[in-house]
């Protein structure tokens, strides 16, 4: 399978060596928004019922991280509210990052920002597999897995949204993700406040 003129394998291995190019690389198909958005959803989807069965393989916390409110949302045992909270929340983030690198002097267009999240969405589905395979066989080993992914996903994602935004600076597109990041952690912790919906553990 081919996503272009790049066998998937070699475009993945290129995320990973060089993200930038293999940005470069999605957003020139030029692919269309309609297409991009309905990739966009089936990814969300796929990524909850992932998040779901690795829940479900993950042992429950102890007693004492329950009562202080350290566990897990109620609402993520649900891969229907998953998705629906994933794919809302990925929807806002990739206006919010096009308008906002708009105001920095990115020359990006939405469907850029949108081309780079879906891959970044693919990305993730097949770490997320593997985390899965790796909860089964060695759930040491998954926990170290995570971690590296984690990092990894961090420097992936700064280049992706650089090329998106076509800010040309990976140091300004780090300041574009800490603003969109606190204008969205507010305005959810508002809107969960007014709702009510903080009472039910989300």
């Amino acid at each position: 399978m081919n996503v272009g003129t790049m066998p998937v394998g070699q475009l993945i291995a290129l995320s990973l060596q060089n993200p930038a190019e293999a940005a470069r690389h999605v957003i020139d198909l030029r692919t269309p928004r309609e297409v991009l958005w309905t990739l966009l959803v089936l990814a969300c989807a796929l990524n909850a019922m992932l998040f779901w069965v690795s829940s479900a393989l993950t042992p429950p916390p102890p007693p004492e991280f329950s009562e202080t409110g350290l566990a897990l949302p109620a609402f993520l045992s649900s891969p229907i509210l998953v998705f629906v909270f994933s794919a809302g929340g990925m929807v806002l983030m990739i206006h919010l990052l096009h308008w906002v690198g708009t105001v920095m002097g990115g020359t990006g267009s939405l469907g850029d920002m949108l081309s780079a999240f879906v891959w970044m969405q693919a990305l993730r589905l097949v770490a997320q597999a593997g985390a899965v395979i790796l909860l089964i066989v060695s759930p040491p080993v998954a926990s170290l897995y995570g971690l590296v992914v984690a990092v990894v996903s961090l420097w992936i994602t700064v280049n992706f949204i650089n090329q998106g935004a076509n800010l040309g600076s990976n140091l300004k597109t780090i300041g574009l993700l800490l603003i969109v990041m606190f204008g969205f952690i507010f305005g959810l912790s508002l809107f969960l406040a007014v709702t009510g919906l903080a009472t039910m553990g989300l």
